[in-house]
């Protein structure tokens, strides 16, 4: 039986917006095995115009849950990362320790302002490839640019560009967020039409609005787009670059 890769979300507590504190991350976690899935990366935010916990107190948070997790009894593999908010300095402070990568590989989660022209996420995302990193984009639904021009999303991925889709935008768990997924249903049509290359993770902050959750977002998928673009989107893709293989 398959079980769920979730590559970006905001569990590890007290570290950035998402749990606030060891409790609430225990139940995320548990929230999280219950709909199936079994493998995390942690990706806190790295925002160098906020302020921020140094990566030494998020690996020692890191180690601590870890622990923590174990000594619940549920089995759940688990890695490192950060959410990037793309600068032009990032990949010095990947080197010189003060943001990750996708559990130290050449993977790197980035995000962009939701304002931000495509332009400048075209050419971030080059440059970061062209340093010998593997640029993964958060979240472009959530990009101005992106809603206004769905077929952007195809510009993306024939360069090669990698894109994690949240998984509230095939199956929003919020009344509040109807609202915005109809707002953004073009994108979710374009996806279901041109099944570009993508993993699809939670994002999850809390256990309310954004809940670790991608069981519904499968099940989402797998209707509209069939077994092979699933398996790929939620455990393929996700589970290569897990393991970096």
């Amino acid at each position: 039986m398959n079980t769920f890769f979730d590559m970006h979300c905001h569990i590890l507590p007290g570290v950035d917006d998402g749990a606030k504190d060891f409790d609430t991350a225990l139940k995320m976690i548990k929230a999280a095995y219950d709909d199936g899935i079994r493998h995390i990366c942690f990706t806190p935010h790295r925002n160098p115009y906020k302020k921020c916990r140094s990566t030494r107190s998020i690996t020692d948070v890191y180690r601590e849950f870890s622990e923590a997790i174990s000594s619940s009894g549920m089995e759940m593999e688990t890695i490192l990362g950060s959410e990037i908010m793309y600068y032009s300095d990032f990949v010095s402070d990947i080197e010189n320790g003060t943001c990750f990568t996708i559990g130290n590989s050449k993977y790197v989660l980035l995000e962009f302002p939701e304002n931000a022209d495509f332009s400048e996420l075209f050419e971030a995302a080059r440059k970061v490839s062209s340093l010998g990193y593997i640029p993964i984009i958060a979240h472009p639904e959530r990009y101005s640019c992106i809603e206004k021009k769905p077929s952007l999303l195809g510009t993306l991925s024939e360069n090669g560009f990698l894109m994690q889709f949240n998984s509230g935008l095939f199956a929003p768990s919020h009344k509040k967020d109807f609202l915005t997924v109809f707002r953004r249903n073009r994108i979710k049509k374009y996806i279901f039409a041109h099944k570009p290359a993508c993993i699809v993770a939670s994002d999850a902050h809390d256990l309310a609005r954004r809940k670790p959750s991608l069981s519904a977002a499968y099940d989402a998928v797998l209707k509209k787009c069939g077994k092979d673009y699933a398996q790929s989107s939620f455990f393929d893709i996700p589970a290569s670059i897990f393991y970096n293989s």
